[in-house]
């Protein structure tokens, strides 16, 4: 058998396994766009703190897809985590603020193109579990717990996935805020006004995309 023909049986199998693929296994990276301003300004309020401005996150997961054949919808789960630290001082006394979040949720979506080599389509996502922990350090560690709104978000995705290998982007919008932060004495976190301060990820969001299908 001749180079040429062996790989050409090489890429027909190849294509006969994408051909019956029903399952996308994709892990993602990328920056959400959405800052907390509010919990921003609460810190600049007090001039005896020096609080760095608390940016979008980038933000990693994973999502598992079902893709049937001839079908254009599809349906799946997704999991993120974040995690943004920031060393301030308080009245010269150093400290650090960390916030830790994770997201599980529902996929679904459409799309317009689904081919053995490519796909362009829109995805939905409602989360089905939404955790976010703020911890204040100077001393000794404070934690708030959030107390969450329900998250969703839609995006388009558009990749190739040539030879059981998908390769893509993502970009949409997703809410993600915690309306509440409560410290474990019961204590909510308020600004200097006494108004309760939300943690707000909500905005933008971009994704670059790399896995299977099978």
């Amino acid at each position: 058998m001749s180079r040429i023909q062996f790989g050409l049986v090489i890429t027909l199998f190849f294509s006969a396994i994408q051909a019956q693929a029903i399952v996308d296994l994709r892990f993602h990276y990328g920056p959400w766009s959405g800052k907390p301003k509010k919990f921003n300004q609460s810190w600049q309020e007090d001039p005896a703190v020096s609080h760095p401005e608390i940016s979008g996150p980038n933000v990693m997961g994973a999502d598992l897809i079902l893709d049937p054949p001839m079908v254009p919808f599809v349906l799946g789960a997704r999991y993120e985590i974040f995690d943004v630290k920031e060393n301030f001082t308080a009245a010269g006394v150093p400290g650090t603020s960390k916030i830790e979040a994770n997201r599980l949720s529902a996929l679904f979506g459409f799309r317009f193109i689904n081919t053995k080599i490519a796909y362009i389509g829109l995805l939905g996502h409602y989360g089905l579990k939404n955790e976010l922990n703020y911890t204040v350090t100077s001393g000794i560690a404070v934690e708030y717990k959030e107390k969450m709104e329900p998250s969703y978000g839609v995006g388009i995705e558009a990749g190739t996935k040539l030879l059981g290998v998908m390769i893509g982007l993502e970009a949409g919008y997703t809410q993600f805020k915690a309306k509440s932060a409560t410290d474990p004495n019961g204590d909510v976190f308020t600004n200097s006004a006494g108004e309760i301060v939300p943690l707000d990820f909500s905005g933008p969001y971009f994704k670059a995309l790399l896995g299977i299908s099978i």
